[in-house]
């Protein structure tokens, strides 16, 4: 079925104009610099935005913490108010024909001060910046949920100063067709485009659900790759299960007559699943989600555990911390199996 666009009066006229090298009324000219400056500086963004000179910015990518409270660097009690400061200086030093893009997330259920609803809100109502587009990441693998549908997207938000802003779509945007397809997956190297599990169960990938090899664990038959921020994705390649059952080997700790297992895999977002699996029938099932098992008992995200070991087959104990690497309190549990 031909794509009703193609009828448009208007999309006509576009495609006539470019044809003819006419230019449209919105068109923005712009000369390309001949050269440019490349300056590598570490510290914190406010002290370096302070010394740079109004309208002296092209672009402005910002990545900043999403308020998730998983360190302490990515926890404010007033996030808008802090955010603020570098928005305005953000502002002030963007140039008349420049970009500003902020990647951000929602926080749909914590009552909390700030996420990129806040920032948006922010932008619009507090400040002078027009808001272009919304940018949808889209990734196939990331952070699983229980209580919810998992995202699988961010969103990022392209502001500017003035509607004089450079644009060129031809330079970016790629024309889809399978020769493209393959030219991508050839450029990405280990991309996996599909994987074959002994039973028959097939997975199938492209470019755009991007998935990458990591290792292979042949004694149990495990293939680990890298999805979307870093998360890890397996497969048993025996049973055709995935991640949420087959977890990362790197965190198998068997119990002594491995009846029982300790099991996890990298969520995404600096952040780990974990959960105990016991053997029935030749393979290990889960049985215990410890997120929901300490949900009530701790008043942060169960997500790292430092040390882990076995007393007997039943008894395991734990060491975790509410953010890794820092200098905060060390919680020990000691879980009995019944």
């Amino acid at each position: 079925m031909p794509n009703k666009s193609h009828f448009n009066a208007g999309h006509i006229a576009l495609n006539t104009m470019n044809r003819d090298d006419i230019k449209h009324k919105s068109h923005v000219d712009f000369e390309v610099p001949e050269s440019t400056q490349q300056a590598l500086i570490i510290g914190d963004c406010l002290n370096v935005l302070n010394r740079l000179p109004d309208n002296s910015v092209q672009l402005i990518l910002i990545d900043p913490p999403y308020n998730l409270d998983i360190s302490t660097w990515d926890t404010y009690s007033n996030y808008i108010e802090w955010a603020s400061e570098w928005l305005d200086e953000a502002y002030r030093v963007l140039s008349p024909n420049g970009s500003c893009v902020i990647f951000g997330g929602t926080q749909f259920q914590d009552v909390k001060s700030g996420d990129l609803i806040e920032i948006i809100h922010y932008t619009r109502h507090k400040t002078k910046f027009r808001w272009v587009n919304t940018v949808v990441w889209y990734y196939k693998n990331g952070m699983s949920a229980h209580r919810y549908f998992a995202n699988r997207h961010e969103e990022a938000i392209w502001l500017t100063k003035t509607d004089k802003y450079y644009f060129d779509l031809d330079s970016v945007r790629v024309k889809y067709d399978e020769e493209t397809d393959e030219c991508i997956e050839d450029e990405l190297g280990n991309f996996i485009s599909k994987i074959v599990c002994d039973n028959g169960k097939t997975y199938s990938y492209n470019s755009y659900q991007l998935l990458w090899f990591v290792a292979y664990y042949p004694q149990q038959d495990v293939l680990l790759c890298e999805g979307g921020h870093t998360s890890d994705v397996s497969f048993n390649l025996t049973t055709g299960a995935e991640r949420e059952d087959v977890g990362n080997p790197r965190y198998y700790v068997y119990s002594s007559s491995e009846k029982y297992l300790l099991n996890g895999y990298d969520d995404g977002q600096e952040c780990s699943a974990y959960f105990i699996q016991e053997k029935i029938g030749g393979q290990y099932q889960k049985i215990i989600f410890l997120e929901r098992l300490f949900e009530d008992e701790i008043d942060f995200r169960f997500c790292w555990i430092l040390d882990a070991f076995w007393e007997n087959d039943t008894i395991l104990n734990i060491i975790t911390t509410k953010y890794p690497g820092e200098k905060h309190e060390k919680l020990y549990y000691r879980i009995v199996l019944k």
